[in-house]
Parts: C-alpha cells; structure tokens; sequence
C-alpha cells in the first residue's frame, strides 16, 4: 500500500496536477457552473490519482441531490393551504386558549 500511495504522488508530482487544496473549490464549482475544457480534464486526472477528491465530488453530488428533491417535496406540499373554515377553527381554538 505504501508502494502505491508513493507512486501515485511522483506520478502527481510528474505531471504537475495541483494539490487537493487548489481543486477542491474547482470541484465545488463544476456544481454550479460549466467548467472549461482545461479544468474537466484536470479535475478528471486529479480524480485518477486522488480517491479522496472523487469522494468529496461524489458526496456533493449526492447532497446535491438530497436538497433538490427536498425542494422538490416542498414545494408539491406547499400548494395546499388550509380552507378558510378550518382557519377559523384555528384561530377561535387559539384564542379560546389564551383567554379572550
């Protein structure tokens, strides 16, 4: 295992490809924006060589995900609304609570 994280850093080293803390905002971008053809590629290299960036990517990927269908669930939940008996149900069962 040693061997192969030793490889995987000279051959980093030997194309030149950034370190982690340089992609990572690349990679938070490619979320929001079309990269440029440059930055896919060095994204894409960098994830051969680095498993901890293609996790991060992928765990964005999934949040990503998470907060669109949680969007998505409220906004289909948001078009209902309470009939105006039900709200004035409501409010005389509040105000009877409170004492008026």
């Amino acid at each position: 295992m040693e061997m192969i994280l030793w490889l995987k850093r000279f051959f980093w080293a030997g194309l030149g490809l950034p370190r982690c803390n340089r992609l990572t905002p690349l990679v938070s971008q490619s979320m929001d924006r079309d990269l440029t053809f440059k930055e896919r590629i060095l994204l894409k290299s960098h994830y051969i060589i680095c498993d901890r960036c293609d996790r991060y990517h992928d765990q964005l990927e999934i949040m990503r995900k998470a907060i669109q269908l949680q969007n998505e669930d409220t906004a289909l939940s948001g078009s209902a609304s309470l009939s105006p008996e039900a709200r004035s149900r409501i409010k005389a069962a509040v105000l009877s609570e409170a004492g008026h």
